[in-house]
């Protein structure tokens, strides 16, 4: 399991309360770049760390580098910090992901989501080149599943987004962040359009930037990423 974080490290807790005993592996993709530490009452818990020394990874290059980290996985999981699993979620996923349908995604809103080998062999990884830091991405990610024909598998079960209600606390709590979505997310709005020739659900392109490419194709761009870090 792939997780994220940034800060509301309290929420991150109680998400891995949730699934104590659960889970194989934990990548936890620290992202705020001050060495935080979980409790000693943690310790038990299978979680290894990916810890950029500088600036944050973004939402889709830090679901990038927890797969790359475990290659070896038949499939990920990934998910925000800032929500919970049921006593039942756990098992529901792994059923669904161990029946051989070839690439696949099971997913609820990409606020969490599990992807096998075989889809990210098809269609690649999110393209944290072009929509970075977050947002766009998880459409993307969406395009190329539908144009690649993969099997896609909503579920939600008893999983909550969120903490008494409010979703992407992420951004919610931080002042700075918030500002810094607020100037990035029409930037990333137009990348996607350029990208896939119109918004979600009004796409025109069937290849990346019309190029004929496939579908995993993305550009390195140093630049936007300077431009568009929080």
């Amino acid at each position: 399991m792939i997780v994220p974080v940034i800060n509301r490290f309290d929420l991150l807790e109680k998400m891995l309360r949730t699934l104590e005993g659960k889970v194989e592996r934990f990548v936890i993709v620290e992202n705020s770049c001050t060495g935080y530490q979980l409790p000693s009452s943690f310790d038990t818990y299978p979680i290894f760390w990916i810890r950029p020394p500088f600036v944050s990874m973004g939402y889709g290059g830090s679901i990038n580098a927890g797969i790359i980290q475990t290659p070896e996985s038949p499939w990920w999981v990934f998910t925000n910090a800032d929500l919970t699993f049921g006593p039942d979620d756990p098992d529901e996923i792994v059923r669904l992901m161990e029946i051989p349908e070839g690439p696949k995604i099971v997913t609820h809103g990409y606020c969490w989501g599990a992807v096998n080998r075989e889809l990210v062999d098809l269609i690649g990884f999110f393209d944290d080149w072009t929509l970075f830091p977050i947002y766009f991405d998880d459409n993307d990610y969406q395009r190329r599943v539908e144009l690649a024909g993969a099997k896609f598998i909503p579920y939600q079960g008893g999983i909550v987004h969120g903490d008494n209600g409010k979703g992407s606390l992420t951004i919610r709590s931080d002042e700075r962040m918030l500002l810094g979505n607020y100037r990035t997310f029409p930037m990333n709005r137009q990348r996607y359009i350029e990208k896939w020739g119109g918004l979600p659900a009004q796409e025109t392109f069937t290849t990346p930037w019309n190029s004929g490419y496939p579908l995993w194709y993305t550009k390195p761009d140093i630049d936007g990423r300077r431009d568009r870090r929080w």
